[in-house]
């Protein structure tokens, strides 16, 4: 079997609207090269049917365009490309290279995080500001970190998907010409899996860091993961999180939402930080991604009332 002129004609499109969507950003232009696109043209075209046609991450934002906020996908593009600029000259060619195979492959979204809060965090306290990692590759470091007046924070970004079953079972429906809408199942959906990956982030990395974890899988809800995040920024010693370790802020996106950003006001007074910085330090995260258009957002000057409420709003959507 190959593909029919119809859906040849439709990869086309989508790799023509990708070439477009580059035009005038060097940085991104240079990331995703006429090789490489020359090589996913011909790995699309070589598919037996439509049904198998397997799109690079980097291209879902063209694909799914009207799934997300008006004019989403070319912001995306914008925001990469001022990203790439502060972020990709501070690294090592290894670590530069390695950020470039992922931005091209199934590490896409994850790496395009780590762009977004460059940019957010240059920003917020200038390029200057923003240092690459130094310890080695293959030890727990952060994205990077922002010197913010004689204190160092370590930034580090955090991706939830679909999980290992998830994605078997997704693969199946799809082979068999479903959609692959299993994980959207609340049999399979586990909040539990969220607080794992957040307690092992902070465990293993540095502090005390901002971590901003992006949520990709339809399940847990909203509604279960702010909840949890908050208990976790707030009072992370009841997760075994010890106190060396606790979050100097997380941060949590439902993509390609940012509902929250809450700090820890004891780590806060610990490092020094006055209610000035920390609301920088709080822009540069929500600013990294995209706001609700009706304007929920949590932090940790909620008290109980003022979050239920805005729970209740979140919701009703």
């Amino acid at each position: 079997m190959a593909l029919t002129s119809a859906e040849i004609g439709c990869v086309e499109a989508v790799l023509q609207h990708f070439e477009h969507a580059l035009k005038d950003k060097p940085n991104l232009e240079g990331i995703y090269d006429p090789s490489w696109r020359a090589g996913v043209r011909n790995r699309l075209l070589r598919a037996d049917c439509g049904q198998h046609v397997r799109y690079p991450v980097a291209m879902k934002p063209e694909i799914f365009d009207m799934c997300y906020p008006d004019g989403f996908a070319g912001e995306l593009r914008q925001r990469l490309e001022e990203g790439a600029e502060v972020l990709l000259p501070r690294l090592t060619v290894p670590d530069r290279n390695h950020l470039i195979e992922r931005l091209r492959g199934q590490g896409c979204w994850s790496a395009q995080e780590e762009l977004l809060l460059a940019r957010g965090f240059a920003a917020g306290f200038g390029a200057d500001a923003v240092v690459a990692p130094s310890a080695p590759s293959a030890t727990p470091r952060p994205e990077f970190s922002v010197h913010v007046m004689d204190t160092v924070i370590p930034v580090e970004a955090k991706g939830l998907f679909d999980s290992d079953e998830v994605r078997r079972l997704n693969e199946e429906v799809m082979q068999q010409g479903g959609g692959g809408w299993v994980s959207f199942n609340p049999q399979i959906g586990d909040a539990g899996r969220l607080r794992a990956a957040i307690a092992k982030k902070l465990i293993e990395g540095e502090s005390p860091t901002v971590l901003v974890l992006t949520q990709y899988t339809p399940l847990p809800s909203p509604g279960d993961s702010v909840p949890l995040i908050r208990d976790m920024a707030l009072s992370p010693d009841r997760f075994d999180i010890s106190q060396a370790k606790h979050p100097l802020a997380l941060g949590f996106m439902y993509y390609p939402f940012m509902l929250c950003a809450w700090f820890n006001n004891g780590v806060l007074t610990r490092l020094g930080l006055d209610e000035g910085v920390r609301e920088r330090l709080r822009c540069a995260v929500r600013e990294s991604f995209w706001p609700r258009a009706d304007g929920v957002f949590f932090d940790e000057r909620m008290d109980d009332a003022q979050f239920n409420a805005m729970m209740a709003r979140m919701l009703e959507r």
